[in-house]
Order: C-alpha cells, then sequence, then structure tokens
C-alpha cells in the first residue's frame, strides 16, 4: 500500500489545498492543452480506503489505495446559533411573540 502523496505523484497530480476530503486542481491529462491552462478542472476526492479523482473536461479517472487515514467524522449542524437559546435578538418586534408561535 501507498500513501496519499505517492498515489498522487505517481498520478501526475498536484494537490495544493484540501477542502475536507476533496480538493480541485488542473488535470495532469489535458490542463496542457487546453486554452484555460490553470481551470481546476480536475476532482480529487479522499474516501475510506484512498483516493478517487475524476476531470470534468476530458473524463480521465482513476485512484489508489493507501493506509494510515481515517476519514473526517461528519459535521453535524451548525453551532452558530449555540448561544442563542432564550435570547431576543433586539429586533423592532419579537417576531415569534406577534404572530403566537409555541
Amino acid at each position: 500500500m501507498r500513501s496519499e502523496s505517492e498515489i498522487l505523484h505517481d498520478a501526475g497530480i498536484s494537490v495544493r489545498r484540501w477542502h475536507g476530503n476533496s480538493a480541485r486542481t488542473t488535470c495532469p491529462q489535458c490542463s496542457a492543452n487546453r486554452t484555460k491552462k490553470a481551470d481546476p478542472c480536475l476532482s480529487v476526492s479522499r474516501v475510506a480506503d484512498g483516493l478517487v479523482w475524476h476531470c470534468h473536461h476530458c473524463g480521465h479517472s482513476g485512484g489508489g489505495k493507501f493506509e494510515g487515514w481515517t476519514p473526517e467524522p461528519p459535521k453535524r449542524g451548525s453551532d452558530r446559533f449555540a448561544n442563542t437559546a432564550g435570547r431576543s435578538f433586539g429586533g423592532k418586534r419579537d417576531f415569534t411573540a406577534k404572530r403566537r408561535f409555541s
């Protein structure tokens, strides 16, 4: 089994930054011949046992298996309103009280 960086290097793929378990980058098969050479048309994803990739321009796809990686736990909702329970937001009127919502 190979590491993540070895799989990507062998395929000619360079990923600058991951966004969670996915990344977008240029395709080693078609980007050099395109007018928009810097267009990130290749999607790379981490899956439970390796990496997979697919080009949305030329259809090039592939993948590889590796060890030593565990997926990120799924994010459950947003904690953006965690500290607002029972507080008034200070608006012109209390929206729920006016409409008698329970």
